[in-house]
């Protein structure tokens, strides 16, 4: 009874052992994603690739989004005015204070440069000339703000002015901020504009260029998009960021400036953690060879930067992903090691959903005269080497050929002599004979 009570703690204690092992060689992604702890009152994150709501805090509590407020001051003046329309700065908006672009009154500066006004420099008197060009005065303008925030489904929100300077009647939810950042980042237009990291103004009629700056890019390395909104010691942001290939929005509200920071990266990482993506290509994968124009190597690997993944719906097939290589239109040496010479395209359907660098992992220095022609330095050299070969034995053929001749023209002039000699002896043995000749 003792042998087998002690043979049963034994099985027990290996099978434990044997889960422990296993768990050690799971992948950390096969672990829970533990939600972050936000130092922001509001939050929500949701994945574009696969259409679900990754994390939420307090989504219903209302809130003043400061700055944010401007990507729909954005989005109401893309619906309304063309981008190349010349404006002329009113003195209510040249006179507003805090963050500002430093416009004049009478001014004239176009709808395009105001858009990048508002959201690279967040100038609120670039968002109040907007709001003046576009309906003619702020008063109406917010009107439009708020019937567009209705309209995409807002409930909770409510804009007071077009650059969302502080005031109880300037509110909105992260959830109602997250259908507005879904909307804006789905406008090529305000999407690039609010992708700009740097914007140099053009000058105008009353200043010279100007050097315009965007703050969202300093959260995080993937974000690609967004605007920033701060007022006193409180901090909010709306945010498109990519994730070797996840498309996250990202709407914080209610936070403090550090808090800001920490609380997006938090979010990407418990986001990144929580959706698993399909694995469509390793990093540092050899995909194939591509052509080297002027090169010592007219032909060179390239390989993966990273992984690439992708991510589809929960309702999605893995059918759906496709692959493809798209390479630089020209490659010319010299190349360095890490060059990147095209994209490894990524797709869920017709629709890209992520692009891994494609680099070389050589150096491929200027080649000699006929890497013009296509040809290596090897090749060049070995071809060189064939050429030489080939000439040195038609040159000892010819060599041959001439000694060959040389000798058979001896051999015939000493027959023509031996003959000659042969004949003069015969006369003089006739002659010496008597013999007629």
């Amino acid at each position: 009874m003792k042998k087998l009570r002690s043979d049963f703690v034994k099985i027990i204690c290996c099978m434990a052992a044997v889960i422990l092992v296993l768990q050690m060689m799971l992948p950390c992604s096969s672990y829970a994603a533990i939600e972050p702890t936000l130092t922001a009152k509001a939050a929500v994150v949701y994945c574009e690739n696969t259409g679900e709501v990754v994390f939420t805090k307090n989504e219903d509590m209302k809130l003043q989004p400061y700055s944010v407020t401007k990507l729909m001051t954005a989005l109401v003046t893309v619906m309304n005015s063309p981008l190349d329309r010349t404006v002329e700065v009113s003195g209510a908006a040249a006179s507003q204070s805090g963050s500002c672009v430093g416009l004049k009154k009478g001014e004239q500066v176009t709808v395009e440069q105001l858009l990048y006004g508002a959201l690279v420099q967040s100038g609120n008197d670039a968002a109040f000339a907007l709001a003046e060009s576009v309906s003619g005065s702020k008063d109406k303008f917010v009107r439009q703000m708020n019937r567009v925030a209705k309209n995409i489904g807002c409930t909770n929100t409510h804009f007071n002015d077009p650059a969302g300077l502080k005031s109880n009647n300037n509110y909105t939810t992260a959830e109602d901020m997250m259908m507005i950042t879904k909307v804006v980042m789905d406008n090529e237009t305000i999407r690039e504009i609010a992708g700009t990291e740097k914007y140099m103004m053009k000058p105008t009629n009353m200043s010279g260029v100007r050097a315009l700056r965007s703050g969202v890019f300093s959260i995080d390395d993937s974000v690609y998009a967004g605007k920033n909104g701060f007022w006193d010691t409180e901090a909010t942001t709306a945010l498109g960021c990519d994730v070797n290939g996840l498309n996250l929005y990202i709407v914080v509200l209610g936070d403090t400036e550090e808090g800001r920071t920490s609380d997006v990266k938090a979010l990407i990482k418990y986001s990144d953690d929580k959706i698993e993506g399909v694995l469509a290509v390793k990093g540092g994968e050899n995909v194939g060879s591509v052509r080297v124009r002027r090169g010592a190597e007219t032909k060179v690997d390239v390989f993966t930067e990273r992984d690439g993944y992708a991510y589809i719906p929960s309702e999605g097939s893995k059918s759906l992903i496709s692959t493809e290589m798209a390479i630089n239109d020209e490659i010319k040496a010299p190349l360095k090691s890490g060059d990147v010479v095209g994209t490894y395209k990524i797709k869920v359907g017709n629709e890209l959903v992520n692009s891994v660098p494609l680099i070389v992992k050589e150096d491929v220095e200027v080649g000699w005269p006929t890497s013009y022609l296509g040809i290596s330095n090897r090749l060049a050299l070995i071809l060189g080497i064939a050429a030489a070969v080939i000439l040195t034995l038609i040159v000892i053929l010819l060599i041959v050929r001439m000694v060959i001749k040389v000798k058979r023209r001896i051999a015939r002039k000493r027959k023509a002599m031996e003959i000659a000699r042969k004949e003069m002896e015969d006369e003089e043995d006739r002659r010496k004979r008597g013999w007629d000749v």
